[in-house]
């Protein structure tokens, strides 16, 4: 929470909840510029611009992604009657502030609604993840109606297949230098950033779902022991 309030940027209020980006973030953010530069100082304007351009692009959907995660947390909150504080985004993913309805002290529904805040994080990849699908099915389609990524016509169909899993590591520098023409450059790079688009929501998705399971059984042994401890009291 001291964080949130002393080592954070206001970015603005979306939707009636204040947004705040933790310093760390851009020191990292500027730590890996640093070691794209270091790593790649020998090598043409072109590639380094290039990487350069994925690593933003990457941080960006990353917070994006992270932010509509948070949002779902705090909708949830506040469909239970509760309020967003404030949302905080850092360099491990986001947190969100809110509060419970004042006037619920029933047990048994705390911890249900506990669970449909927690869960209602992870739900949101299930929105976001078919989002990005549709705009990888976009770049195909454009590649195969105006040829925009001659380089995915030279791929058999298992090396597609591994560059879908794993597009960073499916950057061809020396392509990049030799081909220098705009078209091929930026359609190379809005491939890699739509592929890390859906990777990113759909494995959020799955450790946010187990992370919602692991929360529901950790509160509900805790209410359990808590009720069979009152009653051994007695």
């Amino acid at each position: 929470m001291a964080q949130s309030q002393d080592f954070s940027w206001n970015a603005g209020t979306i939707c009636g909840a204040p947004i705040k980006v933790s310093y760390y973030v851009f020191m990292m953010y500027g730590f890996q510029i640093y070691q794209i530069v270091r790593g790649q100082g020998s090598a043409s304007g072109s590639v380094l611009l290039f990487s350069i351009l994925v690593a933003t692009g990457v941080q960006a959907i990353l917070l994006i992604t992270v932010l509509c995660h948070e949002f779902g947390h705090g909708n949830m909150a506040r469909y239970l009657g509760g309020q967003i504080d404030h949302i905080l985004l850092w360099v491990f993913g986001g947190i969100c502030f809110h509060t419970r309805p004042p006037s619920n002290r029933d047990n048994a529904k705390i911890l249900r609604n506990d669970f449909l805040v927690v869960a209602a994080g992870p739900s949101t990849h299930f929105l976001q993840a078919p989002l990005w699908g549709c705009l990888m099915f976009l770049v195909f389609f454009l590649n195969s109606s105006f040829l925009w990524m001659p380089f995915l016509n030279q791929m058999d169909p298992w090396e597609e297949f591994l560059n879908v899993l794993n597009p960073l590591a499916g950057i061809d520098y020396g392509y990049i230098s030799s081909h220098a023409t705009w078209g091929s450059w930026l359609s190379r790079l809005l491939w890699i950033l739509v592929q890390e688009g859906v990777q990113m929501n759909v494995g959020s998705g799955e450790v946010g779902l187990l992370a919602a399971v692991v929360h529901l059984a950790t509160d509900t042994g805790y209410a359990i022991w808590q009720s069979r401890s009152s009653c051994a009291f007695l």
